[in-house]
């Protein structure tokens, strides 16, 4: 009985003993495993970065600025037009772009202009990972742009109060990639990193300052006066400097030249002293104000890919243009010729100008577009209203052809506008010069058009709305002084300040 037990005992340990070397085994393997996963990432981390991205890619078209219908109507041309796809052969070299923001907000949320924060920073990083280069390429604030998806005309930095500002950040930094791509000619932005003030100074905190050759005077935030020449700059030394206007041109201009700089700078002080390894974690040393749609490893990715960027191969650009006062706010009218010699040294493609955004569009808009808009959105009220009432009533073969008229003026002063549109964009002649004698003839006659189609819309939709009982949003057929708080005109409102 006894040799039967102790050898039931002994089966019993040398089971536990095979569970416990299965187990030890597992154990070894999971480790073995994580230790060579952990191995290829960091090795692809230090030699292969460009892994970890999505090289960017011409994915969308330059759009014109046809007006949008917002009625169920049958449409005859096309909201946008597309151009044909570029050649895979022409498309950029292995880059990836990335969108850096710098939000106008403190940690209350709270703005030095305005009603609401703006990205008054916007610059796209163009790390090209073939010729171990990296371009930084600023847009001014005060852009004057359109958005993609979304009527009306606005600044740049107020594209990401459009997709929602602080409310819904990743929508507003997602339309203000999609914007800039635009401005790129198509080629995506498919990553961003965005800082509020807060974030700025503790970076630069965390980092130990920087020690910068001072262009100009200024005074930060606490009232700190800073003098020309080298000094060490704290954290809210650095903020003033790439926030100071008012002290220097007074344009934004010389703001985006001393951003670029300052990153440069930045680089230099990380690379000489070896610490571009720390970037994940001085990223994490802001307390709030970061945003990005990146992940860990591609932060690593990056920073370990400068450690072998040359400071000499990072070159900066901006995207200039004139900065002009039109009724109400100063707007930058980006010189299309230079923006498309500039895409072209980046990025080695052709891209179309985009007349649209400049300054005699602008003009345009203000003699002539936005009253047409305006009468065209009051159009489509009645015909929205009529469509209703005319699905529960018979309407008599008159009140048939008051509707016809209605819906065909409607339609000739879409396309008025549409034709206008598009003549002003192809002749925006980089912004400056006299029309020539044809030109201001044809402009007259595109005029005289716009006009006559406007009140033959006004008159048949006064009729129509008779007809109907229209009872609507009451019809108003004059734009405001602030046209941008219209919402016939911008979709959505922004205080540009």
């Amino acid at each position: 009985m006894e040799d039967t037990l102790q050898k039931i005992n002994n089966s019993r340990k040398k089971r536990r003993r095979r569970r416990l070397f299965t187990v030890l085994g597992i154990i070894a393997a999971v480790l073995l495993i994580l230790v060579v996963v952990g191995f290829f990432v960091v090795n692809n981390i230090l030699n292969n970065p460009e892994r970890y991205f999505d090289s960017s890619t011409v994915s969308i078209a330059t759009p014109k600025p046809f007006l949008t219908p917002v009625i169920d109507i049958q449409r005859t041309e096309p909201p946008m037009v597309t151009p044909s796809p570029i050649p895979e052969e022409e498309l950029a070299p292995n880059i990836v772009n990335i969108m850096l923001f710098g939000i106008d907000a403190h940690e209350d949320g709270g703005s030095t202009s305005g009603t609401v924060p703006h990205t008054d920073v916007n610059m796209v990083i163009a790390v090209n990972f073939d010729e171990k280069r990296v371009d930084l390429i600023s847009l001014p604030r005060d852009t004057f742009t359109t958005v993609p998806g979304v009527n009306g005309f606005y600044k740049l930095n107020g594209v990401f109060n459009v997709g929602g500002g602080l409310e819904n950040t990743e929508g507003g930094f997602e339309l203000a990639c999609r914007t800039a791509e635009m401005w790129l000619g198509g080629i995506s932005i498919p990553y961003y990193y965005a800082l509020d003030f807060a974030a700025v100074v503790d970076i630069v905190d965390a980092l130990g300052g920087i020690d910068y050759d001072v262009d100009q005077s200024f005074t930060d935030f606490d009232g700190n006066v800073f003098h020309e020449g080298w000094q060490h700059l704290d954290g809210n030394g650095v903020l003033g400097y790439l926030r100071v206007r008012k002290e220097a041109d007074g344009t934004d201009r010389s703001r985006t030249a001393r951003q670029r700089r300052m990153m440069v700078a930045i680089f230099n002080k990380l690379k000489t002293e070896g610490s571009l390894s720390t970037v994940p974690s001085l990223i994490s040393a802001a307390n709030s104000g970061i945003y990005t749609n990146t992940t860990l490893s591609q932060t690593a990715a990056l920073a370990n890919y400068a450690t072998e960027l040359d400071p000499e191969r990072i070159f900066t650009h901006v995207m200039d243009g004139n900065i002009n006062m039109f009724y109400d706010w100063a707007f930058s009218f980006v010189h299309q010729t230079e923006r498309i010699e500039l895409i072209k040294e980046v990025y080695g493609i052709d891209v179309q100008p985009m007349g649209f955004c400049s300054a005699r569009y602008e003009r345009w808009l203000h003699e002539s577009g936005f009253s047409a808009i305006k009468y065209i959105r009051q159009g489509e009220k009645v015909l929205t209203f009529a469509n209703k009432f005319i699905a529960g009533n018979e309407l008599s073969d008159e009140d048939e052809a008051i509707y016809a008229d209605c819906y065909y003026a409607y339609e000739a002063l879409l396309e008025a506008y549409n034709e206008a549109s598009d003549w002003h964009s192809a002749h925006y002649n980089g912004n400056h010069g006299s029309y020539t004698a044809d030109e201001k003839a044809e402009q007259s006659n595109l005029a005289d058009n716009l006009n006559a189609k406007k009140q033959a819309l006004k008159e048949a939709a006064k009729l129509l709305a008779s007809v109907c009982g229209y009872n609507g949003e009451p019809l108003r057929w004059t734009i405001p002084k602030a046209w941008y708080n219209d919402s016939d005109i911008n979709a959505v409102y922004v205080d540009f300040r």
